[in-house]
């Protein structure tokens, strides 16, 4: 009991003084656009594995950012619901529909999301002095959650993606000994942490991507460091 208790208590410890995912961003299109604090931006990240309010957390944390950089028209389909009806608009899935969007609503930008990878793994995986130093020994089981994503960024006025980035996210793992040499890995996130955390970064990279001046933030590929 007190081998576990002195891991619950490092787990705790890690958790007060660390983030518990690191996130490495792929761009897949480089931006090609200038966003202004003035633009109209619909978020329609939409994951059918999630139910309605779990994706709106996700469009909450991507409009959090958008927010906090001083854009004010940042809306989700629903809330325009009274606006698409008036013009006739019961869908946004046609060329004919987005350029719609744009002409009657004065909508520039919708940005969409798919998830490629979602693994939630177990969050605790011990191994005793014995077990490490047995003629077979048995490693560790799997610790450690994953969730990828692509977030797009789609210019209504032609209809094609302007920005596109796949974001790479994981919770962190620690180990820790005990002072009879039992070994410990912690995992303190979950799959949903990683994606929420990684779709934040996402954000924030897509948001200083595509101001101007160019340049002055983004390369090919980066490793972002903990929030």
């Amino acid at each position: 009991m007190g081998k576990i208790n002195g891991l619950i208590l490092f787990a705790l410890l890690v958790l007060g003084g660390f983030s518990c995912t690191s996130s490495k961003i792929v761009k897949d299109q480089y931006c090609t656009v200038c966003l202004t604090p003035q633009d109209t931006i619909v978020l329609d990240i939409n994951f059918k594995q999630f139910d309605f309010g779990e994706n709106d957390q996700l469009n909450d944390a991507f409009a959090d950012i958008l927010i906090k950089e001083g854009f004010t028209n940042v809306f989700r389909w629903y809330e325009l619901e009274y606006e698409l009806l008036s013009n006739n608009i019961k869908q946004v899935k046609t060329e004919e529909e987005i350029k719609s969007v744009y002409e009657k609503l004065g909508i520039k930008y919708i940005v969409t999301a798919g998830l490629s990878r979602f693994i939630d793994r177990e969050n605790y995986s011990f191994q005793s002095v014995e077990d490490k130093y047995s003629p077979h020994p048995k490693g560790h089981s799997p610790v450690g959650d994953e969730a990828t994503l692509t977030l797009s960024m789609l210019e209504t006025k032609t209809n094609s993606v302007c920005s596109q980035i796949t974001v790479i996210s994981k919770s962190d793992t620690y180990s820790k000994d005990d002072k009879d040499g039992n070994e410990g890995l912690i995992n303190l996130a979950s799959a949903w942490n990683s994606l929420f955390a990684g779709t934040k970064r996402g954000a924030k990279y897509i948001t200083a991507d595509c101001q101007c001046p160019k340049g002055k933030y983004i390369r090919s590929r980066r490793v972002l460091g903990k929030d």
